[in-house]
C-alpha cells in the first residue's frame, strides 16, 4: 500500500509490502518520475533506487498527491479531460477558429503568398492547367480559321498594354465540353474561350468585355489566390519558405478549382473595375 507523509525534505512516498514486510524508505516526491495518466490506463511511478511502482488506483493516487500539494504536468489537461463542458467547448473553439481561417485567415494569408511566388510559378501552374484540362474536359475548337484569327486579334487589342511584367496574354479556344459557355482566365496569363460563348455573343464588344474581365483576374493574380487558398499545403509552403516546388500541388489542383470553384465578390469586382 502507498501513503504520503510530511519529512524534513517535504511530502514523501511511503511503501508498505502487503505481505507484512519492513515498509521501504520514504520516497521524496520531488526524486520519482511520476507517468502521465491516460485515461483509464494505469499509470507507473519510477522511484529512485530504479524499481517500479504500478499504480491500481489512479483516483486514489491523485488524490493522495492532491492532499500534498504536488501537482504533475499534465495535471490541469487531465482536469480538461474529465469534464465534458471543458471538451464541448475545445470541440466548438477548434470549429469557430477553423470556420474564421477559412473564411478570413486563408484569403489574407493567400495575398501574402501570393506576393512571394515569382511570375514563372504562374507560367508553370498556368501551362500544366490548361494541359490537364485538354486532356479531362475540352474539346479543339470548331470555330472557321478565320473566326478564330478575328478573335484573337480582338484579344490582342484589348491586352495591349495590359501584361503583367514578365507575362504574356494569349488567347485559347476550345470547345467547352461539359462546363458549355465560360471563359477562364489560367496563371500563366492565358484566357480560355469556348466556342459554345462565342455563339451566345450578340455583339463582339460583348466577347471584348469577357476579355477584359478575364485579363482584370490575371493581372490581380486571381487564379493564383484562389488556388492558395484551396490547398492549404501550397499555401503554408508559399507563406514561409516562398517555395516554387508548391507548384506541382497547385497544378493538380487547378483545373477543379477553376472550373467548378468561383471568384469571391471581391475578386470579381476587381476584375470589373479592370475591365472597365
Amino acid at each position: 500500500s502507498a501513503s504520503l507523509e510530511q519529512t524534513a525534505r517535504g511530502p514523501a512516498l511511503s511503501l508498505r509490502p502487503t505481505d507484512g514486510g519492513a515498509p521501504a524508505p520514504p520516497q521524496p516526491l520531488g526524486s520519482l518520475r511520476i507517468g502521465e495518466r491516460v485515461g483509464g490506463a494505469r499509470r507507473f511511478v519510477e522511484l529512485a533506487d530504479g524499481a517500479s511502482l504500478e499504480v491500481l488506483d489512479n483516483d486514489a493516487f491523485d488524490a493522495l498527491l492532491e492532499a500534498a500539494g504536488h501537482r504533475t504536468p499534465e495535471h490541469r489537461l487531465g482536469r480538461l479531460e474529465r469534464y465534458w463542458r471543458h471538451a464541448l467547448g475545445a470541440a466548438l473553439a477548434v470549429v469557430v477558429l477553423s470556420y474564421a481561417f477559412l473564411r478570413l485567415g486563408a484569403p489574407l494569408l493567400a495575398g501574402h503568398a501570393v506576393s512571394l511566388l515569382p511570375p514563372g510559378v504562374d507560367a508553370r501552374v498556368g501551362a500544366g492547367s490548361l494541359e490537364l484540362l485538354d486532356q479531362s474536359l475540352f474539346e479543339p475548337s470548331s470555330l472557321p480559321r478565320s473566326r478564330q484569327a478575328q478573335l484573337r486579334q480582338m484579344f490582342d487589342e484589348v491586352a495591349e498594354g495590359r501584361s503583367p511584367a514578365g507575362m504574356a496574354l494569349r488567347l485559347e479556344l476550345r470547345g467547352g465540353g461539359r462546363i458549355g459557355a465560360n471563359a477562364l482566365a489560367l496563371p500563366s496569363g492565358i484566357v480560355v474561350l469556348t466556342d459554345e460563348l462565342t455563339a451566345l455573343a450578340r455583339h463582339d464588344d460583348e466577347l471584348r468585355a469577357v476579355f477584359a474581365h478575364e485579363i482584370g483576374h490575371i493581372v490581380g493574380r486571381h487564379a493564383m489566390r484562389k488556388l492558395l487558398q484551396q490547398s492549404t499545403t501550397a499555401l503554408l509552403a508559399a507563406t514561409l519558405l516562398g517555395d516554387v516546388g508548391s507548384a506541382t500541388v497547385l497544378v493538380t489542383a487547378a483545373p477543379a478549382v477553376l472550373v467548378d470553384a468561383a471568384y469571391s465578390r471581391d475578386f470579381e469586382r476587381e476584375a470589373d473595375a479592370m475591365a472597365l
